[in-house]
């Protein structure tokens, strides 16, 4: 000990025995530094206190140990609890403790490295700073510790100076500025425009309303990831970690992905997530709300008042209409065979989209190769077909040549008249009667423009989507019935 080596080298004063202190009460004073040494306290709650910070290993202070006030904030033990001086807390760790190594080898013992104990959290308080006087510099601002009542460790002192606090308010202030950046719900939901562009909702509150009802279709708020057909969308939950976005942003990533056709990769980067945790949840929703969207309008008679144009039409079920995609090209010929269309002059998926007199999308066909017909598609939509009942009619252009397969089941098949070869001319009837149903029937060709303002179906369509490609086109189909009325039905044409 630094005493009992003093009393054989010629006492010089007291020695501080923090490990790496040099400080002794002759060297300080020959050099004119004005330090105190400090005996231990005789409590021994404090006592362990100074010791944990000095951290000197299997030391055991005597009436002779001194610490020098180099270890107390400002220079002076303060007996004061809540006061930072309270205990030494200042300390050169990173300083070779060279006193211990040559005491160590003088004496014949190995030198013994004592492991750094890990720093734990404590209360901190933080005194207030002083009011700022005209011409003098800014005071810091103290933070201290204060130990805990039923632990013994403390933490160093950490000293904040007021250009510190102003610093860090800009960056909060940046980082508040940053996040409305971010494509998120909270920073749309207000604007109404922007939501509409991103999501193809009118606004929040039709997303809201669509989101609460769906969650109340999924078991537990949750489904499982879609694993290929066998996966069950409203039994069990995920199991495994928290997912990272919640129900609601999931279901606002897929419009998103929907509405604008963003690749994986920026829907990554702008929500955070990898690229393959993108395209697991995108099939997951697409299945599901799929699904879910066939149930609510699929053949379902609406309650809502009929459009002003279809009150003429008596029993009026559905109006009718194909529509083409542009898909890639394979290089199996027979499969090209099946989806090239005569009419497009390209390879296409084919899809058959019903409209009922309240101008909802009420039937999607599966996906079907360009080389379908439309009266090839209609026939072989059975739930189409079972949907129909005696007495209903069905308005249609002229590719549906369907009529004699409609009356088999009672069913009206309204359609602009045919010239044909025996008639020079059309009669004004029926000149009158095919100008009224073409003016009537355009409003299915204005839905199904509304549906390819969903952008990913703009592009042409990759051969790895074959298997997801057909839910696509039904989400966005269905999904235009939350949207606005294409026309103002107490108006008539």
């Amino acid at each position: 000990m630094a005493c009992i080596r003093g009393r054989y080298r010629g006492y010089v004063g007291d020695y501080c025995c923090v490990p790496g202190c040099t400080n002794s009460r002759g060297s300080c004073r020959r050099a004119g530094l004005n330090v105190s040494f400090y005996k231990f306290p005789s409590d021994e709650r404090r006592k362990r206190l100074w010791l944990l910070n000095i951290r000197r290993d299997s030391f055991v202070p005597t009436k002779y140990s001194r610490v020098c006030s180099a270890h107390f904030v400002g220079g002076v033990k303060h007996d004061e609890v809540k006061h930072p001086a309270y205990v030494p807390t200042i300390f050169d760790r990173n300083k070779p403790t060279k006193r211990a190594t040559m005491t160590a080898k003088n004496a014949g013992v190995p030198e013994v490295k004592i492991p750094k104990r890990k720093e734990k959290s404590t209360c901190m308080s933080v005194s207030s700073a002083p009011a700022e006087i005209p011409g003098r510099p800014k005071m810091a601002t103290q933070i201290h510790t204060i130990p805990y009542p039923d632990h013994d460790y403390v933490v160093k002192n950490v000293h904040v100076t007021t250009n510190d606090c102003d610093k860090i308010n800009e960056l909060i202030q940046e980082n508040e500025m940053l996040k409305g950046k971010f494509l998120r719900i909270d920073n749309i939901k207000s604007d109404d425009s922007k939501f509409q562009f991103w999501t193809g909702l009118p606004n929040y509150h039709i997303f809201s309303a669509l989101c609460n009802y769906l969650k109340t279709r999924v078991k537990g708020g949750s489904m499982s990831y879609w694993r290929g057909e066998a996966t069950v969308y409203h039994q069990g939950t995920k199991k495994g970690p928290t997912r990272k976005l919640c129900f609601e942003d999931e279901f606002f990533l897929t419009l998103v992905k929907l509405k604008t056709g963003s690749c994986n990769q920026d829907l990554s980067d702008r929500f955070d997530v990898s690229v393959g945790h993108i395209s697991n949840l995108f099939s997951t929703w697409i299945n599901f709300l799929s699904f879910e969207l066939k149930l609510l309008f699929e053949m379902q008679d609406s309650t809502e008042e009929v459009a002003e144009c279809f009150k003429s039409f008596s029993n009026l079920k559905i109006i009718l209409d194909c529509t083409e995609l542009m898909v890639q090209k394979a290089s199996n010929l027979d499969s090209r065979k099946k989806t090239f269309s005569n009419y497009k002059h390209h390879d296409t998926v084919k899809f058959l989209v019903g409209m009922s007199s309240n101008l909802a999308v009420n039937f999607v066909s599966k996906a079907w190769g360009g080389r379908a017909s439309d009266k090839h598609i209609t026939l072989s939509s059975e739930h189409l077909i079972d949907g129909l009942h005696c007495g209903d009619s069905v308005m249609a252009d002229r590719g549906f040549t369907i009529t004699d397969e409609l009356s088999n089941l009672g069913v009206e098949l309204l359609m602009p008249v045919f010239k044909g070869q025996d008639r020079p001319q059309f009669s004004i009837k029926d000149l009158s009667h095919s100008e009224y149903i073409s003016k009537s029937r355009i409003h299915i060709e204005r839905i199904i423009q509304r549906i390819k303002t969903f952008h990913i179906l703009e592009q042409v369509i990759r051969l790895n989507m074959h298997d997801i490609i057909e839910q696509i086109f039904v989400v966005c189909a269905y999904m235009t019935n939350f949207q606005m009325p294409i026309i103002r039905k107490q108006n008539s044409l």
